[in-house]
Order: C-alpha cells, then structure tokens, then sequence
C-alpha cells in the first residue's frame, strides 16, 4: 500500500489498462490474504470429528472414551469425573477391548488432523496466490516507471 500511495503522478499518467491490471492484482492479493489467514486460523481452531464420520463407527461398536473421554458426559454422571472414568477404563480388560479404543482414537485423530491440513493447504495456497499477485503489482509498476 505504501507504493500506491507514493505512485501519484505516475498512477496519472499510466494507461487505463495498466491501471486496470493494478486495481486486479491488488483486488486479488487482498483478497487472498484474507483468505488465506481465515483459512489459517480455520486450521487452528479446535475441531471435534463431524457425527456423520462417528456415528457409524459408535452404531457398529458401541462407545470409546478411554483413551480421550468426553469429560462434558463424566460430570453429568458423577460430581467428580474420575470415578466414571476409572469405571470405563476398567472395563478395557481385553486386548481386543484395548485395540477397539485405539482403532477409535486413532480415527478421531486422523479426522482432525485431515481436517487442520485442508484447511492448511488452502490458506498455504492462497499465499502463494497473494505473493504472486503482489509480485506481479510490483513488476508492472516497475515497468511502468521504466526500471
């Protein structure tokens, strides 16, 4: 913004098309900022796994909390939350019971991550989009000024 502000007779001086090529690029790399730190801060912001991605899973085996209980559901059950939770990880007495558990967490937890790196991608990509666009503001105004 500051070599927009500083173009003054320049700006005045330029072509309509190069003027119009300059609010684009400029349109553009604001937007992708924009863009890309709402994308950013998206990635960042605590994420529960979607019901349609848990549902299933909790209709085929039942519920999973041990390893990452819902500490919301263990103070409705008790005033203190350790005692249903020492009853839920006790009943994890299998292998089998124990690999359930973990198969769920592990799912959850590739669930969140999938959903951070989407949004990660995304914001990482519309960076690019700005760098490039803001590059290519800078490179039009330097041909323009003869530089």
């Amino acid at each position: 913004m500051t070599v927009v502000s500083q173009l003054g007779d320049t700006w005045s001086a330029a072509d309509s098309s190069v003027r119009t090529i300059a609010v684009v690029l400029i349109g553009a790399a604001v937007l992708a900022f924009v863009g890309s730190i709402g994308s950013l801060l998206l990635a960042l912001l605590p994420y529960n796994p979607r019901d349609a991605f848990i549902r299933p899973i909790l209709a085929a085996h039942g519920p999973a909390g041990v390893f990452f209980p819902d500490l919301g559901a263990l103070e409705e059950e008790a005033a203190d939350c350790m005692t249903p939770y020492l009853v839920a990880l006790r009943g994890v007495t299998t292998p089998a019971a124990l690999e359930l558990q973990l198969a769920y967490e592990v799912l959850k937890v590739q669930d969140i991550r999938r959903h951070e790196a989407r949004f990660a991608t995304f914001g990482f990509r519309l960076l690019f989009v700005e760098i490039l666009c803001a590059t290519g503001f800078l490179a039009l105004i330097g041909i323009e000024l003869g530089l």
